[in-house]
């Protein structure tokens, strides 16, 4: 039983094609086993959350054949917050992604006592959003194209 792997970085998922087997099982690093799901298009698929050496378990009949799989470039980190600067009376942040890019919509501040802010308005190019924030302490949220998100501590002075 042969088969060819495809690793779609993006989405986190390893995708094979191939003959036809009774099961396909994803081993992850830690020894975590999931089986592969059929798609419509004949294809099996299985998420993956991290870099590392993963193994496929391929079953047909009482036949086993593993073969290694090394996922590598998978976005595991969180955007981070690399500037806060006041312009008027407003706040300008400045987040950065390294690999998928700020997922802007998973943007937002909260108070202290629970009031949320939304960006006023955001400029993709330079990673910088703004934010009519009275000055105080809030809880900055924020997220990537992946899913990582990240959370943490906001002063804002007046």
């Amino acid at each position: 039983m042969l088969f060819r792997s495809h690793l779609d970085v993006y989405r986190g998922r390893v995708s094979l094609s191939g003959r036809t087997a009774d099961s396909l099982t994803l081993v992850g690093p830690q020894g975590r086993r999931q089986p592969f799901v059929r798609r419509r298009d004949g294809r099996y698929t299985a998420a993956v959350s991290q870099n590392g050496g993963y193994l496929v378990e391929a079953t047909a009949g009482q036949k086993v054949i593993t073969r290694p799989l090394t996922v590598q470039g998978l976005d595991t980190a969180a955007p981070q917050l690399t500037a806060v600067c006041r312009d008027g009376g407003d706040t300008l942040l400045t987040v950065a992604d390294q690999d998928t890019g700020i997922d802007w919509s998973t943007l937002s501040v909260s108070s202290s006592v629970g009031q949320l802010y939304r960006p006023v308005s955001v400029d993709d190019g330079t990673g910088t959003a703004r934010f009519a924030l009275p000055p105080g302490r809030y809880t900055l949220q924020v997220g990537d194209k992946a899913g990582n998100a990240a959370s943490g501590p906001l002063p804002v002075l007046g």
